[in-house]
C-alpha cells in the first residue's frame, strides 16, 4: 500500500516520517506537494488544493491511502472526491469539516449538544461589532474571523482602540461578518485530538499549543510557536471522560445528519476556573500543528493501523496505545525573522526536525524560504522538563542563533518550585516575578524574602503579597537566614535562592547549603564590569563608551560575580543615555532573565550546576560525611582500646575478640583466644520514612525496615546476625501503633534468622509532635564469617581494578531518601490512598512507597555455597546517599566504580522521576535505584553467581582506577 500525505509543512513531515518508519505494509510514503526538507518522495505539484486533487485522481487507486493534512483541502471537498473515486481517504467530507471552516457552524453544533463554549455574537460591520464590544457585559473579549485563517484568525485586543483597529482590518480584507466571543480570563488552554471512524472515537494525550508570538503569551497570535504533550489535564480522568463525551457527541450528531465524520478532530479547549468547566473554544477538522509534532512521537501503535481502522469503519479505541518509557514530548518552532536566505545546518535533521518553509540550496543543503515558521524541533523524554531540556539544548546552538524561538515553551507544565529571595533594595525584579506567577506564567512560589537591611522596601513588598519577610542582619546574617528557613513549614522550604539587589557577599553556611541552587542578577554583561553595583555599573558602561549592555544571571560563588553564567539578555546603549535611563532599560530585562534562569533550574539545565535534590529536601549527605571525618572520628579515637575495633567507616564495627585484654582471664586454661570469633556490631534507624508511615497508617513495615537496616549492614561486613535489640520512643504511647511496629520487628528477625533479645520503650511527653509520633532505633550483633581461605579474609583490600559489581535487586525504596520522597509527594499533592499510577501489586500509592526493605541474610548465607562466598571480595549495602556513598566503602582508596545502568529498575522510580523531575543521577545518589546489595567479584567468577537458582544477580558495573 502506498500512503500519500497531503500538505507541505512540519505536521505532514511528522506524519510521513512516522508512517515510513513503522510498518512493512506500506510500500512507499509520498508527501504532496511536500517541501525540500521532507525526507521521502515528493510530487512537485501545484500547492493549489483543487489542482493537486485533480492530479492525484489520475494516478491513485484502491491500493493507495490518502491522509489530508491542511484544512484548505477539506474546505474544497477533497475527501468527497477521493471517496467518490474509491480511494481510501483519512479526512472528513466538506460538509462534515464545516466545524472548522465555518466557525459559526461549529459554535451552533456545540450549542445544540450543550457542549460548554464561551458566549458569542455574530456582527456584520466594524461599527456594529465595536458598539457591541463597548456595551457588552464581558470584562474582556476575543475577536475571531469566521473563515480559514491558518491558525491566525483570533485577536485578543487589550483596549477598545485596539479592538477598533482589528475590526477595521478584518472588514477591509473583505470579511462580511465577525465573531465576538467572551474571553475566559481565569483558566488555562490545551488541545485535545481524537481520531474517529464516524462512530467510535479514540483520544490522544492532551497537548498544549503556544500560539502567541512571545514569551509569557505576549504578542499576536501565530500558527503556533511550540507545543508539549501530555499537558497537566491528561492526568485528570474526569477531564478525559468529559472531552471524549464532547467529541463523541459531535461525531454522533454528524452521523445522524447523514454526514459521517472520518478523520481527526482537534479541539482548542480551556478550563474555566470560575465556572469549573472545560470549554471548547473552537474545533479543527484535522491534526493540529504543532500539536502533531508532540503527539505522534508518543504513539506506540502503528499510525497506519490506527488510520486504516478509521477508514475501514472499525476503530477500536482500546487498541490505540502510547509509550510507557519516553512519555513526554516538547516541540519548539524556529522562525526566520525576515526574507533573507539563511542556510540550515545539516545537523538539523530527522527524527527531531520537521520542516515548513525551506528550499534546496545551491550546495544541495537546505535554506530558508521566506519569513515565518521554518522548522520544528521535537524531543521526547520521561518528563516534560527533561524533553524541554534536550529540545532547548538543540535550539540554543550557535548554528541556529539567527532563528527566533520562544524561551518558555512547555514551562506551564514544569514542576512548581519554592523560591527564597535575598534583597537589600526595592525588589523591582521581584515584582515582575510575582506578576508572572499570579498570571500562571511562571510555575513557582516565592515563600521567603530575606534582607540584611531592616528598612529595605523589598520586605514591605513581600508583606503586601503575603510572603514571609524577615530581617537578618549582623555578621552572622547567613546563619540567621538559614535558621529562618529551617524553622519554617517544610512545604515552604526553598528549592532555589535568588539574589535581587542583595548587597552582601556570601561565603558562609547559606551559600554552602544552596551550592548550585543560588543565582544572582547583575546589571551588566559579565565578565564586563564585574564587582560593581547598581548605578555605578551603568556609569562605568557609559564611561567605557560601550554600544551594548544588558544583564547577567549567574551562579553565586564565594568569589564576587565569578560564578557560571546562566542567562544573558542584551540591549543597546543610546547616545543620549544617562546612568538612570540605562538602568531603566537594563532593569526591564532583569525580570525576564531571572524567569529564564528559573526555567533552566526546573529543567535541570543550569550551566555549571550539579543540583543535589536530596540536599534541597533537607538532607546534606556530604556535610554529614564531613562531620564524621572532621569530628566524630577524632571523638571515637579518644576512647580506650583502639586495637579492639576497626576504624569508623564500615557498615558495622568489627570487634577482634582475641585482642580484648581481659578475654584470657575469663577463658579456661589452655584455650587459645585466637579461636574466638570476630563480633560485628551495628546501629541504625528508619529515618523520615516513619512520617510517611504515619500519614499512610502503615506501621508493620517500619518494624521490618528497622531490622533490615541493621542486619543488611552486618551482611555487608561478612557477618551473620545473632541478636537484635530495639528502642521505641514517643511522647504518648499508642498501643496499636507500638504493637504493629514490634510485630514487624519480629518478622524482620525471622527473616534475618536472629533473636529479638531486648528492647527499650521511652515515653517522653512534649518531645514529639504530634504526641503519637515516634522514632525507633535498632542494634544488632553478628558473628563475622570468613569467606575466603583461612588467613586471607575477604575485604576491600582484596578488590582489584576490573572486578565486577554484581547487584541483588531491592524490593523498592527501602528506607532511604524519604525526605526527598516526602517533598515530592507534598509538592505534587499526591493522595497516598489512590491506586498507584505505575505497575505495582499494592493497592495504594502509600503501600507501594512503604514496601519493606529486602533482607539479604538468606541470599548470602543460605543461597550461596561456601565456595560461592569464598569468591566474594567485598560487599556494599546501598542505603542513604545511594551508590556514591556506599559503593566506595567496599573499595580500596585507589579505586572507584563505573555503573552500566543495565539492571531492572522498579516502576516506582520512574514515577518519582516524572513527578519529582528527577534525573537518573539524582536517583543513584539518593536511593538504591533498584539495587539493595552489591557484591564485588573477580570477572572469572561472575557466571557462578548468574547461574544461582535462588537469588538473581545482575552485572551492574565494574571497578576502575580513580583519575
Amino acid at each position: 500500500m502506498r500512503v500519500i500525505v497531503l500538505g507541505s509543512g512540519a505536521r505532514e513531515s511528522t506524519l510521513a516520517y512516522k508512517i515510513a518508519s513503522e510498518t512493512i505494509t506500506v510500500t512507499s510514503t509520498v508527501v504532496v506537494p511536500g517541501n525540500a526538507g521532507i525526507n521521502c518522495p515528493k510530487y512537485n505539484l501545484s500547492s493549489d488544493p483543487a489542482s493537486t486533487v485533480d492530479s492525484l485522481l489520475k494516478t491513485c487507486g484502491e491500493n493507495d491511502l490518502i491522509i489530508i493534512g491542511p484544512e484548505a483541502f477539506l474546505e474544497q471537498g477533497a475527501a468527497d472526491r477521493f471517496n467518490a473515486a474509491g480511494i481510501k481517504c483519512f479526512g472528513p467530507t466538506k460538509v462534515a469539516s464545516r466545524i472548522e471552516w465555518d466557525r459559526l457552524a461549529g459554535k451552533q453544533i456545540m450549542e445544540k449538544l450543550g457542549i460548554p463554549t464561551p458566549a458569542f455574537k455574530i456582527l456584520s460591520s466594524a461599527e456594529d461589532a465595536l458598539a457591541f464590544c463597548k456595551s457588552c457585559e464581558w470584562d474582556n473579549f476575543v475577536i475571531k474571523r469566521l473563515g480559514l485563517c491558518g491558525g491566525k484568525g483570533s485577536y485578543l485586543p487589550a483596549s477598545l482602540d485596539e479592538a477598533a483597529d482589528v475590526l477595521k482590518t478584518i472588514f477591509a480584507q473583505g470579511d462580511q461578518q465577525v465573531l465576538v466571543e467572551r474571553r475566559i480570563e481565569i483558566g488555562h488552554e490545551f488541545s485535545a485530538t481524537v481520531v474517529t471512524d464516524g462512530t467510535n472515537v479514540a483520544l490522544f494525550p492532551f497537548s498544549q499549543d503556544h500560539k502567541r508570538l512571545s514569551e509569557f503569551d505576549e504578542g499576536p497570535n501565530t500558527g503556533g510557536q511550540g507545543s508539549c504533550c501530555p499537558c497537566q489535564d491528561w492526568a485528570d480522568s474526569a477531564a478525559r471522560e468529559a472531552v471524549v463525551g464532547y467529541f463523541q457527541g459531535v461525531v454522533d450528531l454528524l452521523r445522524a445528519e447523514g454526514t459521517p465524520y472520518v478523520g481527526a478532530i482537534t479541539g482548542n479547549l480551556m478550563v474555566d476556573l470560575d465556572e469549573g468547566k472545560i470549554n471548547i473554544l473552537e474545533m479543527n477538522a484535522r491534526f493540529g500543528d504543532p500539536e502533531t509534532q508532540t503527539m505522534i512521537p508518543l504513539l506506540k501503535t502503528n499510525l497506519t493501523d490506527v488510520i486504516m481502522q478509521c477508514v475501514l469503519g472499525r476503530l477500536d479505541p482500546a487498541s490505540v496505545k502510547f509509550n510507557d518509557d519516553n512519555t513526554s514530548a516538547v516541540c519548539i518552532v524556529l522562525s526566520t525573522p525576515d526574507t533573507n536566505v539563511r542556510p540550515i545546518p545539516k545537523a538539523v535533521a530527522l527524527p527531531h526536525a520537521a520542516f515548513s518553509r525551506v528550499a534546496e540550496g545551491p550546495d544541495g543543503g537546505l535554506v530558508t524560504k521566506g519569513s515565518g515558521r521554518t522548522l520544528s524541533l521535537t524531543y521526547t523524554g520521561p518528563t516534560i522538563a527533561a524533553a524541554a531540556r534536550d529540545c532547548y539544548a538543540a535550539v540554543n546552538t550557535p548554528q541556529l542563533a539567527e532563528f527566533y524561538s520562544r524561551p518558555d515553551i512547555a514551562a506551564r507544565q514544569f514542576r512548581k518550585i519554592n523560591i527564597a529571595v535575598l534583597g537589600s533594595t526595592r525588589g523591582t525584579d521581584l515584582q515582575f516575578l510575582l506578576d508572572r506567577i499570579s498570571e500562571n506564567r511562571l510555575q513557582a512560589r516565592v515563600t521567603y524574602v530575606l534582607s540584611n537591611k531592616e528598612d529595605a522596601y523589598i520586605l514591605e513588598r513581600a508583606k503586601k503579597h503575603g510572603i514571609a519577610a524577615h530581617h537578618c542582619g549582623g555578621k552572622d546574617f547567613e546563619q540567621k537566614m538559614l535558621d529562618v528557613l529551617d524553622a519554617g513549614d517544610p512545604k515552604d522550604y526553598p528549592d532555589l535562592v535568588l539574589l535581587i539587589g542583595f548587597m552582601r557577599i556570601l561565603r558562609g553556611p547559606l551559600l554552602s547549603r544552596f551550592e548550585g541552587c543560588m543565582l544572582n542578577v547583575h546589571p551588566s554583561l559579565l565578565p564586563l564590569f564585574a564587582g560593581g553595583m547598581d548605578s555605578d555599573v551603568h556609569a562605568a558602561v557609559l564611561e567605557a563608551k560601550a554600544t551594548e549592555t544588558g544583564c547577567t544571571v549567574h551562579q553565586v560563588t564565594s568569589e564576587v560575580d565569578a560564578g557560571e553564567i546562566c542567562v544573558q539578555l542584551k540591549c543597546p546603549v543610546e547616545a543620549d543615555d544617562t546612568p538612570d535611563t540605562l538602568k531603566a532599560r537594563v532593569q526591564a530585562l532583569e525580570g525576564r532573565a531571572l524567569a529564564q534562569a528559573i526555567r533552566l533550574f526546573q529543567m535541570d539545565a543550569l550551566p555549571g550546576a550539579s543540583v543535589d535534590k536530596y540536599k534541597l529536601a533537607g538532607v546534606d549527605v556530604k556535610e554529614a560525611q564531613r562531620l564524621v571525618d572532621d569530628h566524630i572520628v577524632d571523638i571515637a579515637k579518644s576512647t580506650p582500646h583502639p586495637e579492639y575495633v576497626a576504624p569508623i567507616g564500615g557498615f558495622s564495627a568489627v570487634i577482634d575478640m582475641d585482642k580484648v585484654d581481659f578475654v584470657g582471664k575469663l577463658l579456661p586454661a589452655g584455650v587459645d583466644p585466637s579461636v574466638l570469633p570476630k563480633i560485628a556490631v551495628t546501629v541504625d534507624g528508619v529515618g523520615t520514612k516513619i512520617i510517611l508511615a504515619h500519614e499512610a497508617g502503615l506501621f508493620f513495615e517500619v518494624g521490618i525496615d528497622l531490622v533490615a537496616m541493621n542486619t543488611n549492614d552486618l551482611v555487608a561486613q561478612f557477618s551473620k546476625p545473632i541478636v537484635f535489640a530495639d528502642y521505641f520512643s514517643t511522647s504518648k504511647l499508642t498501643k496499636p501503633i507500638m504493637l504493629k511496629v514490634l510485630e514487624g520487628v519480629a518478622e524482620g528477625c525471622r527473616q534475618s534468622d536472629c533473636r529479638l533479645a531486648c528492647g527499650e520503650t521511652a515515653e517522653m511527653p512534649g518531645l514529639y509532635k504530634p504526641a503519637e509520633q515516634f522514632d525507633v532505633a535498632g542494634f544488632a550483633v553478628g558473628a563475622v564469617v570468613p569467606f575466603g581461605a583461612p588467613g586471607s579474609p575477604a575485604g576491600s583490600a582484596a578488590v582489584a581494578e576490573g572486578d565486577v559489581l554484581l547487584g541483588i535487586s531491592s524490593a523498592g525504596l527501602h528506607s532511604n531518601g524519604f525526605s526527598l520522597v516526602r517533598k515530592i509527594v507534598s509538592d505534587a499533592n499526591v493522595d497516598l490512598t489512590a491506586p498507584p499510577p505505575f505497575e505495582s501489586d499494592k493497592a495504594t500509592i502509600g503501600e507501594a512507597l512503604l514496601v519493606p526493605t529486602r533482607i539479604y541474610v538468606k541470599d548470602i548465607f543460605e543461597h550461596l555455597s561456601d565456595e560461592d562466598r569464598a569468591c566474594v571480595k567485598s560487599m556494599a549495602h546501598i542505603t542513604g546517599g545511594g551508590f556514591p556513598k556506599n559503593v566506595p566503602r567496599s573499595l580500596p582508596a585507589h579505586l572507584t566504580y563505573d555503573l552500566n545502568y543495565e539492571w531492572p529498575v522498579p516502576p516506582v522510580y520512574g514515577w518519582l522521576q516524572k513527578v519529582g523531575n528527577l534525573t537518573v543521577d539524582d536517583c543513584v545518589r539518593t536511593f538504591n535505584y533498584g539495587v539493595g546489595m552489591v557484591l564485588v567479584v573477580d570477572p572469572a567468577n561472575v557466571d557462578r553467581f548468574l547461574a544461582n537458582k535462588n537469588t538473581t544477580y545482575h552485572v551492574i558495573g565494574k571497578t576502575v582506577k580513580k583519575e
